[in-house]
């Protein structure tokens, strides 16, 4: 019983934080995606938003819309043939777009009290760290299985473990690209900064992120020899930079998407391009700024980039070396 209340303040803490992230979050992504998206990204959260609760209606009411739709193009699919079926998706993902256009916009419009400040959706200044994930070998993998349908399956498990794993670090993924994503972590969300969330990232974050990739592609690659298909050798690369940047709402009316911009970005980028399968790059400049250690077999390497016209002093590290 005393041990129970000793630990209270401490999980009371943990909890919070859990919530405070988790309403963010769902904020962040109910003004990322579109309303068809909202019932998988948290839209509950627009429950509590001064006219959230329209736009919650609208997202319900789009989505089931979306999902009839889907039925009836499989029905014509299959009395009628392919043609037929892509004739009828054709038609009903154009109005499914007016649909998505007209809802969104009503967005714009919402006020974010009690659950984020009107100044967070407005782009603006902030310190964080970014994190970009590629997969290594995915181009090559796309011609070696010839199937389309298959590799978007394999594309979905893959980015689904990502981001799991940084959700679970409170890090927040702000956009998706093909076989890669854009995560970004905000010292206010995870309750860490400078050396410690830089450090964090370098270690734990890292050594899961592609524990989880060795795990999935463990799994494919018996799926592929199963099946007799011939796979190339794939993997995880990493870019890590953590300093200033701009984030907020950007684009048009009605399309607009949380986003972040600056000289870190374009940096974690170019890291993530660089880095061989299975390793994690960070800009030594980060670990300077913050006056992080590193981590245990770090390596120093020099990069030459041409788009940023320098020299890069990096700082390699292989998850099975970090702590």
């Amino acid at each position: 019983m005393l041990e129970w209340l000793r630990r209270l303040p401490e999980d009371l803490g943990r909890l919070w934080s859990d919530l405070f992230f988790a309403t963010a979050n769902g904020a962040v992504e109910a003004v990322r995606y579109e309303p068809r998206r909202m019932l998988l990204t948290g839209s509950r959260h627009l429950e509590s938003i001064p006219g959230g609760r329209g736009a919650v209606v609208a997202g319900r009411v789009s989505h089931d819309i979306d999902d009839w739709l889907e039925r009836l193009a499989l029905r014509v699919g299959s009395a009628l043939g392919s043609v037929a079926e892509g004739w009828v998706r054709w038609f009903t993902g154009a109005a499914g777009g007016v649909i998505d256009h007209v809802g969104a916009s009503a967005l714009d419009d919402l006020r974010f009290q009690g659950v984020l400040s009107a100044g967070m959706l407005k782009p603006h200044p902030r310190t964080v760290a970014v994190l970009f994930v590629d997969m290594r070998g995915f181009s090559r993998l796309t011609v070696a299985l010839d199937d389309t349908q298959h590799l978007a399956d394999r594309i979905g498990e893959y980015l689904s473990d990502m981001t799991r794993v940084i959700e679970a670090h409170h890090g927040v993924v702000f956009q998706y690209m093909g076989d890669g994503l854009l995560a970004l972590f905000l010292p206010e969300l995870t309750r860490e900064k400078g050396h410690a969330l830089l450090e964090h990232l370098a270690g734990a974050v890292s050594q899961e992120l592609h524990a989880a990739f060795r795990a999935l592609e463990a799994r494919w690659r018996t799926e592929w020899e199963e099946a007799g298909r011939q796979a190339p050798k794939i993997g995880l690369a990493l870019g890590i930079t953590y300093g200033p940047a701009t984030i907020g709402l950007i684009g048009p009316p009605g399309k607009k998407f949380f986003g972040v911009v600056g000289p870190q970005v374009n940096l974690a980028a170019f890291l993530c391009s660089q880095a061989e399968a299975g390793s994690t790059l960070i800009d030594e400049e980060s670990f300077l700024r913050t006056g992080a250690s590193l981590p245990k077999g770090a390596r120093s390497i020099r990069l030459r980039s041409e788009k940023l016209h320098q020299r890069i002093a990096t700082i390699r590290v292989l998850p099975s070396l970090a702590e």
